[in-house]
């Protein structure tokens, strides 16, 4: 709320950061599907409400990526084809 009229003065851009988890369940990572979720439709609803004043938002949803903490969702030939962190 603060930063919308700056956002409208210069049809500014807001980039929300999901997850294909988000988009499609998962097992293991409930919590983090429903919050990722929960992204998507308040990115969509920003985007109704704010298009009219011309500001855009977007919402990125990458997938897995491979590091330690992922790694014991995924087999070993699963974890080989994901791109890394760095």
């Amino acid at each position: 709320q603060v930063a919308l009229p700056l956002l409208t003065a210069t049809r500014g851009h807001i980039v929300n950061i999901g997850s294909l988890a988000g988009k499609f369940g998962a097992r293991y990572v409930g919590p983090y599907s429903a919050t990722k979720h929960a992204v998507a439709g308040i990115s969509q609803q920003l985007r109704l409400e704010l298009e009219p004043a011309g500001v855009h938002v977007l919402h990125v949803c990458p997938g897995p990526i491979r590091d330690e903490r992922t790694a014991p969702r995924y087999d070993t030939e699963t974890m080989e084809k994901l791109p890394t962190t760095a």
